[in-house]
């Protein structure tokens, strides 16, 4: 059976083997970092939430959707989101932050390297590749089925 602590340890020498640059908050068990993209939303933070037998990775942007905005907001995340594979992208209605999910299950098994990297890259792909989309309808510029047709043009 995996531990926490085994599962922090793997990440953590994935990380620093990598060199990431990174920090841990070891009361909660959370490794923050942040990955560079390149579109207009520049970075994606990382936030790695390790529990006894899973961890979590969150991708998070800076920006936070308007009132006016959340529900074009939460239709392209839906339509975006429907058949991902790995994660999927959330809104919080309360605030507006749009964040991307991943969740790892260690049940018996300490991750390797390439599970990790991948659990890692994950949500910072999901923003470079959807960032400008989300942009467009964060700030009114287009509507959700505009910008998801944007996308689907350019893949």
């Amino acid at each position: 059976m995996s531990s926490l602590n085994e599962i922090k340890s793997a990440i953590e020498k994935y990380l620093r083997d990598d060199e990431w640059h990174y920090t841990l908050d070891k009361e909660n068990n959370v490794i923050r970092c942040g990955v560079n993209l390149s579109n207009r939303l520049q970075e994606c933070k990382i936030i790695i939430d390790i529990r006894e037998d899973k961890y979590m990775v969150y991708g998070l942007i800076n920006l936070n959707c308007d009132e006016p905005n959340k529900n074009q907001m939460a239709k392209l995340l839906a339509m975006i989101n429907y058949g991902l594979i790995f994660g999927n992208f959330e809104i919080d209605y309360s605030d507006g932050e749009v964040r991307y999910k991943t969740a790892t299950n260690c049940k018996n098994c300490i991750p390797s390297k390439e599970v990790i990297e991948d659990s890692i890259m994950i949500p910072a792909y999901m923003f470079n590749k959807f960032g400008d989309a989300i942009i467009e309808v964060m700030f009114g510029i287009k509507d959700a089925q505009e910008a998801f047709d944007d996308i689907s043009d350019n893949d």
